[in-house]
C-alpha cells in the first residue's frame, strides 16, 4: 500500500519521492532535486490551483509535464501550470498540439471544440519534446503502451510505482461506459496480455489512470478483470457483427447489456467497435451502408 510519510498539500504520498493527486485521471507527482515531473496534469480549475499549492510545497524550481496520450483529460490544465518542459509520445504529439485533429482522431467525426457532445474539452498544447518509444524521462522510464492511443506511454518512477495510464481502467470505468475507448481495441487488449504477464510484475506499486488507489494484489486483479471485460467485448462484438454498421452494433451491445445508448457512449464505443470489425472481421457494403462482413 502507498507509504504513509507527510506529502505536500493536495498529494497522497506513495513511496521515496512518488506522490499522487487524487482525481480521474491520476496525476503522478515525481521530486528529483529541484525539478518535478508531473505525469498527466489532468483537467478542471481546481487541480490547477492543487498542484500549484503541491509544487509550492516540494519547493521546486522546474517543472516537466509528461503527456501520457493525447486525450484532453490527461492534458487539459496543462498551459495553466507554465512547466518549462512538456514531453509528449512522438505519435501522440501532433493531436497533444492541434485539438481539433484529436477530436477527429478520437471520434472519427469533426465535432467543433466545446460541443456538449464532446466528454472532455482541452486548448492545444506545445510540446517541446516528441519522446521515442521506450526513452526515460529524466529519472522516470516510459513503457510503450499502444492501443488506446497509438503513442501512449506508461511511467515507471525509480521507487518502482507503475503508472498505467488508460491501458487500463478501474472497475466503476467498466460499469459505467462498458465498452471502453481505445483506438486499436485488438491492439489494446494484447497489451493488457503483456502488462499482466511482463510490466506490472515486478512492479511494487500500481496506478491507474481512471481507478481506485489500491495494492499490488488487488490492482493486479483489477487488471485481469479488464483483460476478462475487454475479451468479453470483443466476443459480443463478433457474435453481433454480421450485417450490421458500427453504430447498430454498438447499440445491440450496450442494450443487451442493460446500458442506454447515449450519443456520448455510442461516439466513444464506435471507435472501439470500428477498430475490432476492421481488424478481426472485416468490412463489406449493402444498400449503402458499410456493415460487418458475412462470412
Amino acid at each position: 500500500m502507498p507509504g504513509q510519510a507527510k506529502a505536500p498539500r493536495n498529494l497522497v504520498h506513495l513511496s521515496g519521492n512518488t506522490y499522487l493527486l487524487r482525481g480521474s485521471p491520476i496525476t503522478i507527482v515525481y521530486k528529483e532535486g529541484d525539478a518535478a515531473y508531473i505525469i498527466d496534469p489532468g483537467h478542471g480549475s481546481k487541480r490547477v490551483k492543487q498542484l500549484r499549492q503541491a509544487l509550492s510545497d516540494l519547493s521546486v524550481s522546474k517543472s516537466v509535464v509528461l503527456i501520457t496520450h493525447y486525450h484532453s483529460d490527461h492534458l487539459g490544465i496543462t498551459g495553466k501550470l507554465e512547466p518549462d518542459e512538456v514531453i509528449a509520445p512522438d505519435q501522440d504529439a501532433l493531436f497533444v498540439k492541434d485539438p481539433e485533429l484529436r477530436i477527429l482522431v478520437t471520434f472519427g467525426y469533426p465535432i467543433p471544440p466545446g460541443h456538449p457532445s464532446l466528454p472532455f474539452d482541452a486548448p492545444g498544447v506545445e510540446v517541446t519534446r516528441r519522446l521515442k518509444p521506450g526513452l526515460p524521462v529524466g529519472p522516470l522510464e516510459t513503457v510503450h503502451l499502444p492501443g488506446h492511443t497509438p503513442g501512449q506511454v506508461g511511467v515507471i518512477t525509480p521507487d518502482n510505482v507503475l503508472y498505467l495510464a488508460d491501458s487500463a481502467f478501474g472497475p466503476r470505468v467498466l460499469e459505467n461506459y462498458y465498452i471502453p475507448y481505445h483506438l486499436d481495441y485488438p491492439r489494446a487488449l494484447r497489451i493488457l496480455y503483456k502488462i499482466r504477464d511482463e510490466i506490472a510484475r515486478d512492479a511494487d506499486t500500481i496506478v491507474f489512470g481512471h481507478g481506485p488507489l489500491v495494492g499490488k494484489l488487488e490492482a493486479l486483479a483489477i487488471i485481469d478483470e479488464n483483460i476478462r471485460h475487454h475479451e468479453e467485448i470483443m466476443r459480443k462484438t463478433i457474435e453481433n457483427a454480421p450485417g450490421y454498421t458500427v453504430e447498430e452494433i454498438v447499440t445491440r451491445i450496450l442494450l443487451e447489456a442493460g446500458r442506454k445508448p447515449t450519443l456520448q457512449l455510442v461516439l466513444l464505443a464506435s471507435g472501439s467497435i470500428r477498430s475490432i470489425i476492421a481488424k478481426e472481421y472485416g468490412l463489406d457494403i449493402s444498400e449503402g451502408r458499410i456493415i460487418a462482413r458475412r462470412d
